[in-house]
């Protein structure tokens, strides 16, 4: 029986999560080293979002240098980044902001952490950094306002 044009429209939408990008096994025609082999993966990946007409959501880790301090994430903070850089459509990178943290919590048993996603990249749209505060006892996120970020902030400089 031929596919009618209505069948694409009939299936739920498709998100691909992948968690994380560091551990994703290479296949036997990648490189041996581990940028490149991150590099290729991306390109597979991007093929893969291609062919299923889905979105791919990839989860990656950031480098150590990110972790020391209290200083916000740039592109240069994603581990491997070169290839992530080129690839993404979008990058978001969350950074918990220690100091704002602190001042938020008030009782104990409702501790809120303040939580900003940088939009470090965005092929489609301006980049930004969003507010939240995050309550963990409700696993719950309060949108604090976004402001503008600039194209070299993003990149670090």
């Amino acid at each position: 029986m031929a596919k009618r044009k209505s069948d694409a429209a009939d299936k739920p939408p498709l998100l691909l999560v992948i968690d994380y990008l560091q551990i994703i096994p290479a296949g036997k025609e990648a490189p041996d080293a581990i940028r490149e082999k991150i590099d290729w993966n991306l390109s597979e990946l991007r093929r893969l979002s291609r062919d299923l007409k889905a979105p791919i959501l990839v989860v990656s880790s950031m480098n150590r240098a990110s972790y020391q301090g209290n200083n916000p994430p740039t592109m240069a903070s994603l581990k491997e980044s070169g290839g992530i850089e080129y690839s993404a459509d979008g990058v978001i990178c969350l950074w918990r902001d220690k100091e704002e943290s602190k001042s938020l919590t008030k009782d104990l048993s409702k501790q809120t952490d303040r939580i900003v996603a940088f939009i470090l990249k965005n092929r489609n749209g301006e980049l930004s950094k969003v507010k939240l505060n995050f309550t963990k006892a409700w696993a719950l996120f309060d949108d604090e306002g976004k402001e503008s970020l600039d194209y070299d902030a993003a990149l670090g400089n």
